[in-house]
């Protein structure tokens, strides 16, 4: 869906805002995909190939990721406003701009420590699963895969749903968040709703069939 903005509300996705405004275009849903996946590529993982520079914590200069992007011939229309619009409008808060400095607070596979929130998570999180690899999780626990980090999600329809897109009949590992934060394990708010760990131990994991 196009990204918009509002008089009264700015920047949104959709056809009319939550308003009934019909907002001024500013992303074609066209071009929305395709910006977000050289966004994504740029802050998480292949940032030199692109032309960026993340610091260890994963921000890269606005500017110099807008010109890495914007001197490619595909993307020659991108302004500023174009960047902070899909940032703003991102219904998972992927990106963060502050300073005009922009970073991906998750999904890394490079090598940066985005600086998060440590605070108390909810009583669960959820984490998504093959049976093979729960049988694995049970002996020697959650460790990223892919990624530099674990990524676990409040909602468990929502860690079925990541799972679903590379698994066939995912199973639901279910991790017991607040006892792991009481024992000193770094996990962090990264998101709306994803907390990110470097590991969860097994005696912390439930396996749901």
């Amino acid at each position: 869906m196009p990204v918009k903005k509002c008089e009264s509300h700015g920047y949104y996705r959709g056809e009319t805002c939550e308003c009934g405004e019909d907002g001024e275009l500013i992303i074609p849903d066209n071009k929305l995909k395709p910006l977000g996946k050289i966004v994504s590529g740029a802050l998480r993982h292949f940032p030199k190939d692109i032309g960026v520079n993340l610091d260890q914590n994963g921000w890269a200069d606005l500017d110099q990721l807008l010109e890495a992007i914007s001197s490619r011939s595909r993307y020659d229309w991108l302004t500023k406003d174009d960047l902070i619009a899909l940032v703003e409008t991102d219904k998972k808060g992927r990106y963060e701009i502050e300073d005009n400095k922009i970073r991906a607070t998750y999904g890394h596979t490079v090598d940066v420590s985005p600086d998060l929130p440590k605070k108390e998570p909810p009583e669960e999180l959820y984490y998504g699963s093959s049976e093979e690899e729960a049988g694995r999780v049970e002996e020697i626990g959650l460790k990223p895969v892919n990624k530099n980090k674990v990524h676990l999600s409040e909602e468990s329809e929502s860690a079925l749903e990541v799972a679903q897109a590379s698994i066939d009949n995912p199973v639901l590992i279910v991790v017991k968040a607040k006892d792991v934060y009481k024992e000193n394990v770094d996990i962090r708010k990264a998101a709306k709703s994803l907390w990110v760990a470097p590991e969860i131990p097994p005696e912390f994991l439930e396996i749901k069939n």
